[in-house]
């Protein structure tokens, strides 16, 4: 080293002095050489020195302005669960409802099975009159006994017609007559009256078909001339048909 030289001076890192550390992180300060915090001037930060705080606050999104309608709040997991839940219930619930308000009877018109343990009730002596737009069914009955189910069928249709509407399937097992109305005078029509009950097995069945036939008519008028129109007490009449 030659003398009266400046001296080299020790190489510090970036932000240090003689010994003393200069903070140059945001929202530090430094300290001077007697260890203390100065104040006034020398505690503003330097220049080129930024505040992380200010440039966070700086960058910090504006408020939306937006006139679209708010987003809607995603549902919460344990709603889904619960709608997943409810959604199966109410189809089984209303499954199950349908079984206690079935079609009526007279709206099925496939009878049942046929059983010959049955036959022993099939219905005698089936009489059909007929009258005006109805036909009138008598017949015997041969349940000694009320089994599960038990009753009779009526059934109808046109001779020309292929199948069978049922008249009612809810007569009494000592049901003896039934009336078929609201049909056509001057048709011709089949009926067919059976017995049911239901087995073991709660199984609907019947016995076999007792037929019968009518054609409804409207009753014949009979037309009245009385002769002389005018009649003395005590005179004659003479009424021709």
């Amino acid at each position: 080293m030659i003398e009266g030289s400046p001296q080299p001076q020790p190489l510090m890192p970036q932000g240090w002095t003689d010994g003393h550390r200069v903070r140059t992180a945001p929202g530090l300060i430094r300290a001077d050489g007697s260890g203390k915090i100065p104040s006034g001037p020398a505690a503003q930060r330097p220049s080129g020195m930024r505040c992380a705080r200010r440039e966070a606050g700086a960058r910090r999104p504006a408020p939306s302005t937006s006139t679209d309608s708010p987003r809607r709040p995603e549902p919460r997991p344990g709603r889904s669960r619960a709608r997943l839940f409810f959604f199966p219930a109410l189809a089984l619930l209303l499954g199950a409802l349908s079984l206690f308000h079935a079609a009526p009877a007279e709206a099925q018109n496939t009878p049942p099975s046929s059983d010959s343990i049955i036959g022993v009730h099939d219905p005698t002596n089936l009489v059909v009159t007929a009258g005006d737009q109805r036909l009138e069914l008598s017949w015997t009955h041969n349940f000694s006994s009320a089994p599960d189910g038990a009753g009779h069928w009526v059934q109808y249709k046109t001779t020309a017609a292929t199948s069978w509407t049922t008249s009612t399937s809810s007569l009494a097992p000592t049901a003896t007559s039934h009336s078929i109305t609201s049909l056509v005078n001057g048709t011709a029509y089949n009926v067919r009256i059976f017995a049911v009950a239901r087995t073991v097995g709660n199984t609907l069945v019947r016995g076999d078909f007792v037929t019968g036939s009518g054609t409804p008519a409207r009753p014949p008028t009979v037309s009245l001339s009385v002769f002389p129109t005018t009649v003395a007490e005590g005179g004659l009449v003479t009424v021709i048909a």
